[in-house]
């Protein structure tokens, strides 16, 4: 309220996080060339100016201040906050630290064109290098908390400031970027520099630069993912900037075996794709690269077809799979998994198996996102009479290997056990021995599931004593 100022007030909207940073105390000064004297960073505010700027789609600010980048060295910390034309808050869009070398970089300013591209000026020192001018800058486009545009010289400075003014010695009192309101892609700025050393005979420099004839390509695919299963295509664009506005355009890809010289082709990957376009125009080129992913279904393998002794209560199933969420197993009798949604896993045999002599399992793997895919795979396992193999019985002593050769697992039944203590062992050809168990009051009959996984390939033997009587048979390992 200019009539009546008492009537003002000023309310807190919000409060914005930004990254870790160590600003410079007062007191701490940075190092110049020709002078002993350091200049004060003023790493405790804000630096002009905090511009602002409305774009059709949202609102910006762009502002910097100085930061400690470590050993003392100064570096410009810059920010652009964003809100939607809705009434939706402010947060920080992106931010960054630009400090590409050992100099101290202070002082900055900071503003963006009507084109969404900024410019960062800023004083540079060392105790190499007089206080000089220089900027920096970045398209809109880049990666965000980037200043993409190689750092360029405005004015190199001719000497050092020997004022020790509030100590350190105060340089300047901020500098200014500015965007030229008739020429909107045109930036100005002003910053003090010296031309020999002295106490106070500083100058002011004015420079005006432009990035509008820069010369950049954005490379970008539409869609960047592809499901193999129902393979279509992608549309790849390329987008020059700058330079002499006339272009040609040589697109290849890794792996090999694409090339076009379109602007904006259509293409059809098989597989996983690094798209590259190389843009000339006339007098320089830039290339860039966009990824497309294709999405391959899940690979399932279930297993071989394979058959077990029909008394065998349970048999391992090790399914094989690759691109995928999450697992399912079915079958087509009455029996049941130990646990069905995992790839490894123990089947038990209902009667209605026996019964029929086999049973199909079926693994279902599933893919979830943007691809939905499934695919399966089954084995058939028959139930074998085993005429041929005697059963372990409550008679003898006697046991039963399945499956035999085996790879990953193998059920040892043993029958016929008289005794309360059974002693399992497992030793190689050159009989060492490669598993040793004691089992104590089970009962005529028990049956174990035994992991060979990380065993030799080869033949072993298999022997079961009891205090009375031993059994052994030949296991085979794939």
């Amino acid at each position: 309220d200019f009539t009546t100022p008492a009537n003002s007030t000023f309310t807190l909207e919000d409060q914005l996080t930004v990254n870790a940073f160590t600003s410079f105390p007062w007191s701490s000064g940075l190092t110049q060339k020709g002078s002993s004297v350091k200049l004060a960073a003023l790493g405790d505010r804000l630096m002009a100016r905090l511009q602002f700027r409305v774009f059709s789609d949202h609102w910006s600010m762009v502002t910097n201040h100085s930061v400690n980048v470590g050993a003392g060295i100064s570096g410009v910390r810059w920010y652009e906050m964003r809100k939607s034309v809705s009434s939706d808050p402010w947060s920080i869009y992106q931010q960054g630290t630009y400090n590409p070398d050992n100099n101290n970089r202070w002082m900055g300013s900071i503003a963006m064109d009507s084109d969404g591209n900024m410019a960062l000026g800023y004083s540079i020192a060392s105790a190499n290098l007089y206080p000089s001018i220089r900027y920096t800058g970045r398209m809109n486009g880049d990666l965000p908390g980037e200043m993409t545009i190689a750092e360029a010289g405005i004015m190199n400075g001719g000497g050092a400031q020997t004022n020790n003014w509030q100590l350190p010695g105060r340089w300047g009192d901020y500098s200014s970027m500015t965007v030229d309101p008739a020429q909107p892609s045109t930036f100005w700025y002003t910053q003090e520099y010296y031309s020999s050393t002295a106490s106070y005979t500083w100058k002011t420099r004015i420079a005006s630069f432009s990035f509008a004839n820069i010369f950049n390509v954005i490379l970008s695919a539409d869609p960047d993912s592809l499901c193999l299963k129902d393979l279509g295509s992608t549309q790849l664009n390329s987008e020059p900037s700058g330079g002499s506005g006339s272009y040609t355009y040589s697109w290849t890809s890794n792996p090999t075996g694409f090339i076009s010289s379109e602007k904006s082709p259509v293409t059809s990957p098989e597989v996983t794709t690094y798209y590259l376009c190389t843009v000339d125009d006339g007098t320089q080129t830039k290339t860039d690269s966009v990824l497309v992913t294709v999405i391959a279904p899940p690979n399932v393998f279930a297993g071989n077809d394979t058959s077990y002794c029909w008394y065998i209560p349970a048999f391992p199933l090790n399914g094989v799979i690759d691109f995928y969420d999450h697992v399912k197993w079915e079958t087509s009798g009455d029996g049941h998994f130990n646990i069905d949604t995992v790839a490894n896993t123990l089947y038990f045999t209902g009667q209605g198996d026996k019964d029929l002599g086999h049973v199909t399992l079926t693994l279902y793997a599933y893919l979830e996102g943007m691809c939905p895919d499934t695919t399966s795979d089954a084995i058939t396992v028959i139930l074998d009479p085993c005429t041929g193999i005697p059963q372990p019985s409550a008679e003898n002593l006697g046991i039963s290997i399945q499956p035999n050769p085996a790879r990953n697992l193998f059920t040892l039944t043993i029958g016929g056990i008289k005794s309360n203590s059974t002693l399992i062992t497992i030793t190689d050809m050159q009989g060492r021995t490669v598993l040793s168990e004691k089992v104590v009051g089970a009962g005529t009959t028990i049956m174990r599931t035994i992991d060979v996984s990380e065993y030799r390939k080869g033949a072993y033997l298999v022997k079961v004593q009891t205090d009375k009587e031993i059994s052994t048979e030949r296991l085979i390992i794939q």
